[in-house]
């Protein structure tokens, strides 16, 4: 079964939107937190607004409660994500399941982009959603990026590997 980044895209997407978290949220950010702390994953990087990313750039986790930047990094570097496609979502009223709409966005590039079907590829889809603060003020953007299944860092592109 195919595991997924839902603790980091939830700690991107309250933040962005300066929603106050749940005990459990909360419980389980900072269980992430020190699971990737742990596992000596890199979270510097030059930073970039979360609002600014573009096909094609690296980065890596970041565990901070509240982000509003996203440490970009060389993809000939270890990194943790590949950003690969970016897509609007469409309409006026905020998508009831938000994380779903974004990997429905995100799945049919997948195969395009690494060369091998999501089902039985070594990566993973990460995709960055809007919050319902950013939806009010506009933002329809859904950032669409991959990382290794096994929490790994990668390094070089994902693009063509057939993996």
């Amino acid at each position: 079964m195919k595991l997924l980044k839902f603790a980091a895209a939830g700690t991107f997407a309250l933040a962005l939107a300066g929603c106050t978290q749940t005990e459990s949220l909360v419980a389980t950010i900072e269980s992430a937190t020190s699971a990737a702390q742990a596992s000596g994953n890199d979270v510097e990087g030059d930073q970039t607004s979360a609002f600014e990313l573009s096909v094609g750039e690296c980065f890596n986790d970041t565990y901070e409660e509240e982000i509003s930047e996203v440490p970009i990094v060389d993809c000939a570097e270890p990194h943790d994500n590949e950003i690969y496609y970016l897509y609007d979502i469409e309409g006026d009223d905020f998508p009831t399941d938000i994380t779903t709409t974004g990997y429905e966005g995100c799945l049919p590039t997948f195969e395009g982009f690494v060369g091998a079907p999501y089902e039985t590829s070594i990566y993973e889809v990460y995709p960055m959603t809007p919050t319902f603060g950013s939806w009010t003020n506009g933002d329809r953007e859904v950032v669409c990026s991959v990382y290794l299944a096994t929490g790994e860092q990668m390094t070089g592109t994902a693009a063509g590997t057939a993996q």
